[in-house]
């Protein structure tokens, strides 16, 4: 989502597994600082983003519907030595979206992923975020 909401440059998925493959990382555990040093500088990035999905669950709702819930805490780290430059602690549910008459409801959690990810960004843009200068 951030890649596609301006210019920013990205290190591609298949060379963050690749690497986490390389420190025998498994899903859910995290690098220490040694290792996000070595990944920011195998990869050459300044940034990292780093994570924690801290709930995620589908509740079952009226008439049958489907209520996702997902709660993330992300960092945004400085790749040089590892150090939390900005926290986000971000809370939803599909039917914080609820409008009129059910419209715009959110049924999954790849729809409220989704949606939580432009909003985060949203937020990151307005606190300062800014582009990348890619010719430098």
């Amino acid at each position: 989502q951030l890649r596609q909401s301006g210019d920013y440059l990205s290190a591609q998925d298949g060379d963050i597994y690749k690497v986490y493959r390389q420190f025998f990382l498994l899903p859910g555990q995290s690098p220490n600082l040694e290792q996000m040093q070595i990944i920011a500088d195998r990869l050459d990035v300044a940034l990292l983003i780093t994570g924690t999905v801290l709930e995620m669950r589908e509740d079952r709702g009226d008439h049958g519907s489907v209520n996702p819930v997902l709660i993330l805490d992300l960092q945004i780290r400085d790749g040089g030595n590892g150090e939390v430059l900005w926290t986000t602690y971000h809370r939803r549910s599909g039917s914080d979206y609820n409008k009129t008459m059910h419209f715009g409801t959110i049924h999954t959690v790849t729809g409220l992923s989704r949606q939580m990810a432009e909003e985060i960004i949203n937020l990151w843009f307005e606190k300062g975020l800014s582009s990348c200068n890619a010719s430098l």
